[in-house]
């Protein structure tokens, strides 16, 4: 149903790819790896909030992949099990970043990154 309302859509920025927090990927991966869910690294440009919040701190963004690449459309499908291996990664992830819960494999992982040492 239109409204009748005009709509403009202007560029005020143009987002170069951010790199999130190499200690919090680090982390990410080796869960992915020990839950046995498939992960990768990617650039965020898309305007989350972690691209303003990685400026001040560490951040890091997990994402579980809708079908055919789709997302934030109507058509967007995520199947409920990588739903549900999203969310288990997600809280373990913040278990590990809130208690330092953080093994030997992760330290080497980030370490090869070039991230500062892991502190536990």
């Amino acid at each position: 149903m239109s409204s009748g309302c005009p709509v403009v859509v202007e560029q005020d920025t143009l987002r170069q790819p951010t790199r999130v927090a190499l200690v919090g990927r680090a982390i990410a991966e080796h869960v992915c790896k020990r839950l046995g869910v498939t992960w990768r690294a990617m650039p965020i440009v898309a305007g989350h909030d972690v691209l303003a919040l990685a400026a001040i701190v560490p951040a890091t963004l997990p994402l579980v992949l809708s079908c055919a690449g789709l997302s934030h459309i109507p058509k967007a499908f995520t199947k409920p099990e990588d739903l549900v291996a999203g969310f288990k990664v997600l809280v373990e992830w913040l278990h590990w970043r809130m208690h330092g819960a953080v093994d030997r494999r992760a330290r080497r992982s980030a370490s090869r990154a070039g991230a500062p040492p892991i502190q536990t």
